[in-house]
């Protein structure tokens, strides 16, 4: 069980290094487990004790401490939240060791700063098989490994370029992307395909107008998947991208899972499929589709509001603007229809007015020289 915040780390371990890792992970969970005791330091660092024998297979220990020395040097960076804050954080796996000769055991120190993240599952953890692990040829396809496992429930997983070679800390390494397919993605597909029961197939993509590949696109495939695992996955594809679409960052993985979550991703798929439907068909017009769908995820999924964010926000604000039109409209339609009453009964002669004008005594209310209407019938 390893934290995902260690799966997306930047480091820059061969694989003997990455092997150590492995085995540091299994001891600091084994010490939460209480299943072994380890040494606390006054700056909160932990050291425990490993042996040898179980992580080396010549007697020859030389090389393999050479390696637990180069990790006191070699940085790790990873992503903290804690309290509603986001950390980046850098520090060394290890930062003291003490080797006594001919016996075979080695304590390692791990610093403050390396616990918490080694420790942390509470922010999602990724599976693995560690046996499997340990075999892999070389540290892409570890780290590969790593990243299938942590996607195989989804099936799928897209990353840029620029992200992945931070991750990979090949940033300045197989600069071509020939040379990032033979050395990287093709050699830990192969080795993953020679040593592992899980996957991969690959595509390397240019998006948003960009004129050079920048998406790297991974589908995920575990040799004994059944069927309905596989229409799982490929509604999650349907979902993302669609969310992507929308979104352009992490939350439409965010979306994606608290969907299949809540078991409302099939049907999510569904809708979205169909909305896409109407869009080519002209149904639906293309113009306003974000705040559109942000509102089905909102009635229809129950997505909260706090993770559809500024493109729910545009939609209540536009729904309201068109609820205070509509009471606006109405309120001016009923002072209209109110002044037409008024105007309707002012035009109307009462039966005591109309009987006035025949009424040849009523002369009092009229001047002297105004004849009525039966004056001037019987003149």
């Amino acid at each position: 069980m390893q934290p995902n915040a260690v799966t997306y780390a930047q480091y820059d371990f061969c694989q003997i290094e990455k092997d150590i890792m492995y085995f540091i992970i299994d001891a600091l969970q084994s010490y939460v487990k209480k299943e072994i005791t380890v040494q606390h330091d006054l700056f909160g660092g932990i050291g425990f004790e490993l042996q040898l024998k179980a992580m080396v297979k010549s007697k020859n220990h030389t090389k393999f401490l050479g390696h637990v020395r180069d990790l006191m040097k070699k940085p790790v960076s990873y992503v903290y939240n804690k309290e509603k804050k986001v950390y980046e954080i850098t520090t060394v796996l290890v930062s003291s060791m003490t080797y006594e000769r001919n016996s075979g055991r080695l304590v390692i120190k791990i610093p403050q700063e390396a616990v918490p993240v080694m420790l942390n599952i509470t922010s999602g953890f990724t599976l693995y098989n560690r046996s499997v692990a340990l075999t892999l040829p070389s540290v892409y396809a570890k780290r590969m490994y790593e990243l299938c496992c942590r996607w195989k429930d989804k099936g799928f997983f897209r990353i840029s370029l620029v992200e992945f070679r931070k991750m990979f800390s090949i940033e300045n390494k197989h600069l071509k992307i020939c040379d990032l397919r033979e050395y990287v993605l093709d050699m830990a597909q192969k080795h993953l395909c020679e040593h592992a029961d899980i996957t991969y197939t690959y595509d390397l993509r240019k998006e948003n107008g960009s004129r050079s590949f920048n998406w790297l696109y991974l589908w995920i495939n575990c040799h004994s998947i059944e069927e309905s695992q596989k229409e799982k996955h490929k509604a999650y594809q349907i979902v993302f991208n669609f969310m992507y679409e929308i979104f352009r960052n992490s939350t439409a993985t965010d979306i994606a899972d608290t969907l299949l979550d809540n078991g409302d991703l099939k049907r999510a798929a569904d809708r979205f499929t169909r909305m896409k439907t109407d869009i080519r068909n002209g149904r639906i017009k293309k113009h306003g589709i974000n705040q559109y769908a942000a509102k089905v995820l909102h009635d229809d999924f129950k997505i909260p509001e706090t993770l559809l964010g500024e493109c729910y926000k545009k939609t209540k604000q536009r729904e309201a603007s068109e609820k205070l039109f509509t009471e606006l409209i109405i309120k001016k339609q009923k002072e209209l229809k109110t002044q037409m009453d008024k105007m309707d009964s002012k035009k109307t002669i009462t039966k005591e007015e109309c009987m006035a004008l025949f009424n040849k005594t009523d002369k009092n209310k009229r001047d002297s020289n105004c004849k009525s209407l039966s004056d001037l019938i019987f003149m």
